[in-house]
């Protein structure tokens, strides 16, 4: 059974621009996506029971017999939910691990394999989320689990919905020295212009085409359209990756041309798959999602999808609206808290 829907509005001006609802829709989730009409939404963010848990008082997924009918039973609910999603949309899935009999038996893959063999997706990213303090374990006979997976789906290779450039950290810059300039970790061009010179596994054609390359990279650096690079020579480098051409299209460019550039974006690096994390809240605060943990280490990450904001900020960035107590929040009376076990 479905409950009534309830609209929770932010405090807002009362002006037909800026009025603003929110829908929290009770019921099975399978049901109420099935009333959902197509490509009506841009992002599910989710994390379902995980198999064999908890018991809950209503039946439910994470409940059943064996780990391959739950595997069965959530892909069939996030069928649904890729019928939702727009074309452009994304599927973030956060799902834990169980036991069964002594035996780890891996759900999170068991899922995702589902899900691209079988329901069409395509698997973009699998995040570690490193829990940090995790829970105790007591058992005698194996490590502790701290993590778990979140996995990111797309329903087409290319032009889904990716802002890349509004998640990098902020790099550092380049800088002049004495005439000379100086990449963000120190990288001059002066020790590959000895190297370049003093080469005898390049031809002379080779050492020209190289300085060349290697002043043009230096040029993006002083004009800030690179903020770092590493230059891999033949003879003097070794080969990332692999020295086989055969698997390696760096190494197809050392045989080639006898040098390539590794160049690092102007706007700093993206974040990596592992996300450092402990306990995660989300609120709902004028027309924002602000989501507060530790992972996010000292900046926020402004994401605009939908046209709204999506912002991220570590525990100290808060403080003018929010104040920790007890691992929870204070919050000021125009916002919700929405747990993060409750994004489903």
């Amino acid at each position: 059974m479905i409950h009534p829907m309830k609209t929770i509005r932010t405090k807002q001006p009362e002006t037909a621009a800026h009025r603003t609802q929110y829908r929290v829709i009770c019921g099975d989730a399978f049901d109420v996506l099935k009333s959902l009409p197509d490509g009506s939404a841009d992002m599910c963010m989710t994390s379902p029971p995980y198999w064999g848990h908890r018991e809950y008082h209503a039946e439910g997924i994470g409940l059943e017999e064996t780990y391959a009918e739950y595997v069965v039973n959530l892909c069939r609910i996030l069928e649904e939910v890729k019928r939702v999603l727009t074309p452009r949309g994304s599927l973030w899935l956060n799902i834990g691990d169980s036991y069964d009999d002594k035996n780890l038996v891996g759900v999170p893959w068991r899922v995702a394999l589902h899900l691209t063999d079988h329901g069409g997706w395509f698997l973009r990213n699998d995040v570690i989320w490193n829990k940090v303090k995790g829970a105790p374990d007591n058992s005698r006979d194996k490590l502790r689990n701290i993590h778990e997976h979140v996995f990111h789906f797309v329903k087409q290779k290319k032009n889904y919905y990716y802002d890349v450039d509004s998640i990098r950290s902020n790099p550092k810059e380049a800088k002049v020295v004495n005439g000379s300039v100086i990449s963000a970790t120190g990288v001059s061009g002066v020790r590959y212009k000895r190297q370049i010179e003093l080469s005898t596994a390049l031809s002379p054609a080779e050492k020209i085409e190289a300085l060349r390359a290697l002043e043009a990279i230096l040029d993006d650096v002083r004009a800030k359209r690179l903020a770092d690079f590493r230059m891999i020579i033949r003879g003097q480098q070794r080969t990332t990756h692999s020295d086989s051409d055969k698997v390696s299209g760096r190494a197809k460019e050392i045989r080639s041309k006898g040098f390539y550039f590794l160049k690092y974006h102007p706007g700093g690096s993206k974040p990596s798959d592992v996300w450092d994390s402990g306990i995660t809240h989300a609120i709902v605060s004028n027309d924002k999602l602000i989501v507060i943990g530790p992972q996010f280490r000292g900046r926020d990450w402004t994401n605009k999808t939908a046209g709204r904001d999506v912002r991220f900020y570590q525990w100290q960035r808060c403080q003018s609206d929010t104040q920790p107590i007890y691992g929870s929040l204070k919050l000021k009376v125009d916002m919700i808290q929405l747990k993060m076990s409750n994004w489903y």
